[in-house]
């Protein structure tokens, strides 16, 4: 059996960010962030990854021609 340090473990690990937007899901409903965060830390513990700071996208639109106003 091989023994592997700390620093060798945090090396060999892969790192990782979720990507979290309101959005509508197949069934019509949106997923919160919370809950997609919830989701994507289940799969990276699943495959042994570290999930770093998230990524959130809050459903603003980026287009000059949306309507939709922030908060």
């Amino acid at each position: 059996m091989t023994t592997v340090n700390i620093a060798e473990q945090r090396q060999l690990a892969i790192y990782a960010r979720d990507y979290l937007r309101v959005s509508l899901d197949r069934s019509g409903r949106a997923r919160s962030l919370e809950e997609q965060h919830a989701d994507h830390e289940q799969v990276a513990t699943e495959h042994g990854w570290l999930l770093g700071e998230s990524y959130r996208d809050e459903s603003v639109s980026a287009s000059r021609y949306s309507r939709k106003t922030p908060g």
